[in-house]
């Protein structure tokens, strides 16, 4: 979380996933046991800043140590805590990553999963993972406990690898290391003979890490959803095929997923409030272009906010407005008509739980609907069946950073080397577009924000 500081060591070790050879029954698999390594062998030392409202009891919690512990080693005679008093953590052996069994290739079922030419027996792909771990530097913006989490889920993706074919050597890098500064990485050619990399968070090292691969054939993942301002445009004359893989939707995919939703509106109005702004002007067109391949329930109707009100006057059918905004002053005005107006619905983008200050009131009555890349429900079977390992395993609750860290480890890991296509993540759901120059994941889910609370309407 932000404000908090870990000092972690020997963190940050490669991972072999090796084949192995095990017999297939035909309703079953048995699988022997396999020879793990430790990936951790010291205990890590958080150096951790008190925030308001916080107590020792759920710092306690947090970090899995005794308040005894957290006494003692602080030279604390009570267990009251003052909002920015710095007192050091010594994580206990629950805190450590467990050992992994390596992933087990399973012969018999290579075909059954997938027919590709990848699938080969002697061929190990490298997977590079950059992280901002920041372990040699004071971590001023909190990105370290971000780095741990991701971490975590990668973690468990790689133990649920072992059911599917795959032979791989995984090794995270923290990117933000002032002994291994990044820019060497790319000049010295340590990463020349790697299958795929995973992109740094942070922007200008992901372009970098672009115009580096111009001309390789190595496949770049970019997991966040900021990394399509990008705008990658691959040279048809380099590649033959394209390399970068984008685990979110971009925003031509947002407003699809929010078009094809409208489309099963029955009984409605659909108002499109359109503005003058230039760069929102060009969103407008998007949707309305996407629209047009639709069979929608009702024309769509174009307003402005000189006269938007005057369409939810028409008694007996709800008007559902669709504002393409990031513009507070507008955003909330038009939350405000709909909490004061009866029939009437509002769509818009995510962006508004940021933007808007009426969202966050007590008078925003209805919410609003919009379409998002991603979804964390501890309701979800496959939620609750990691959540359990994930608690076993570090005895804290899954994060949706953690479940990040999972999907790109598992879905992404197998649809860029061997093309299987596994359509639902954790917090995410996948079903790719290659547009000729990118691999693009266009799903996403609809939710509803209301009462401060994000809710799924669309399944």
């Amino acid at each position: 979380k932000k404000g908090q500081e870990l000092l972690i060591k020997n963190l940050i070790l490669s991972i072999e996933l090796k084949p192995k050879i095990i017999d297939v029954q035909q309703d079953t698999s048995a699988v022997s046991n396999a020879v793990v390594d430790q990936l951790i062998s010291n205990d890590s030392i958080v150096e951790y800043k008190v925030r308001s409202g916080e107590t020792l009891y759920s710092i306690s919690k947090r970090f899995m140590v005794p308040m005894e512990v957290l006494l003692t080693r602080n030279n604390l005679s009570t267990t009251a805590l003052k909002p920015n008093q710095v007192i050091t953590i010594p994580l206990k052996r629950e805190m450590k990553i467990k050992p992994r069994p390596h992933i087990l290739r399973i012969p018999d079922s290579t075909e059954q999963i997938s027919n590709q030419d990848s699938l080969m027996d002697d061929k190990k792909f490298q997977a590079i993972v950059f992280l901002p771990f920041n372990l040699d530097t004071i971590d001023t913006k909190g990105y370290r406990s971000y780095a741990l989490e991701y971490y975590m889920g990668a973690m468990l993706a790689i133990d649920s690898l072992k059911s599917y074919p795959v032979n791989a050597r995984f090794r995270f890098i923290d990117y933000l290391a002032k002994s291994m500064p990044f820019d060497s990485l790319l000049q010295k050619g340590e990463l020349d003979s790697v299958d795929l990399i995973y992109a740094p968070f942070d922007f200008q090292l992901s372009k970098k890490l672009a115009k580096w691969s111009l001309g390789k054939s190595v496949k770049i993942i970019y997991p966040l959803a900021s990394h399509h301002a990008l705008n990658l445009v691959r040279d048809s004359l380099d590649l033959e095929k394209s390399t970068a893989y984008f685990m979110n939707p971009n925003t031509s995919s947002l407003l699809e997923v929010m078009a094809k939703h409208l489309s099963t509106r029955d009984s409605v109005q659909i108002v499109l409030i359109r503005t003058t702004d230039s760069a929102e002007i060009v969103v407008y067109n998007e949707f309305l272009r996407l629209t047009q391949y639709l069979d929608l329930p009702t024309k769509i109707q174009e307003a402005t906010f000189g006269n938007y009100t005057y369409f939810s006057k028409k008694k007996g059918l709800k008007t559902v407005y669709v504002l393409l905004s990031k513009c507070s002053p507008s955003i909330d005005e038009l939350l405000k008509f709909s909490s004061e107006t009866e029939n009437v619905e509002v769509y818009g983008l995510k962006e508004w739980k940021k933007c808007s200050a009426f969202l966050k009131t007590t008078e925003n009555l209805k919410g609003y609907r919009f379409p998002n890349p991603s979804y964390l429900s501890y309701d979800n079977p496959n939620v609750k069946f990691i959540h359990k390992k994930y608690r076993k395993s570090y005895n804290s609750d899954l994060t949706k950073m953690a479940c990040l860290g999972f999907d790109a480890t598992l879905n992404m890991f197998l649809y860029a080397l061997y093309d299987i296509r596994l359509t639902e993540g954790l917090v995410h759901k996948f079903e790719f577009n290659n547009s000729g120059e990118n691999h693009i994941n266009t799903d996403a889910f609809m939710l509803e924000f209301k009462d401060l609370e994000e809710k799924l309407i669309d399944k």
